[in-house]
């Protein structure tokens, strides 16, 4: 009698697992890495060791220009520009809807634009600003507007003509921008393989189970 009360509590204690559960499970856990991996904003796009923001200044009117070199297909979302040591948004500008518009010039946003910080008078010259842009990620780039020079962009230390900068900023970033879509097919594979399999086991208990 011992013995089988014994049995009894184990067998309730771990109680046998229900496969057609367990595979349903591997299923849905598939199926949500798969498209975690390819939904937006969770590919390693716009995660870069390279510099994604270049600043230079017009030479008409001495305003600042921003120039942001994308990862993959982002779009941007916001624009501005900040004093950092005083802690003060000097502008700053949203989309009405994410644009896929590159270069900027502070304080003349885009049409698809709108301003929620208006610019400011006259601008801190002496004081060490931050360009910011919102697309995939937020990119960033701190600078002197003493150091900028006119019709050139500042990136990374070096000065480039309008008709570089593009190619420079895209070969900056690459290897990144290439190694973030690796993991996401990846991601997507083992998701898509888990899923199947799952699926598919699910699929062959019901047929054994339909002809006992």
């Amino acid at each position: 009698m011992t013995g089988d009360r014994t049995g009894a509590h184990i067998q309730r204690r771990f109680p046998e697992l229900n496969v057609d559960w367990v595979l349903a499970a591997v299923m849905v856990i598939g199926l949500i890495v798969m498209l975690t991996a390819i939904g937006p904003g969770s590919s390693d796009e716009g995660k870069s060791d390279g510099a994604h923001l270049a600043v230079g200044r017009t030479a008409t009117d001495a305003a600042i220009m921003i120039r942001l070199s994308p990862c993959g297909s982002e779009t941007v979302r916001s624009i501005s520009l900040e004093a950092v040591e005083a802690g003060l948004i000097l502008w700053q500008a949203s989309a009405v809807e994410p644009e896929s518009q590159y270069v900027f010039v502070v304080g003349q946003p885009p049409t698809t634009f709108v301003e929620t910080v208006p610019m400011l008078e006259q601008l801190p010259r002496g004081a060490l600003l931050e360009a910011s842009v919102e697309a995939g990620a937020t990119y960033t780039a701190q600078f002197y507007f003493a150091d900028l020079l006119p019709d050139l962009w500042s990136y990374e230390g070096t000065y480039y003509p309008t008709g570089d900068i593009e190619q420079i900023m895209e070969e900056s970033i690459a290897c990144s921008r290439a190694s973030g879509s690796s993991s996401t097919r990846t991601l997507v594979v083992l998701g898509f393989l888990a899923a199947a399999a799952a699926g598919a086991g699910l699929v062959s208990r019901r047929i054994v189970s339909s002809d006992l």
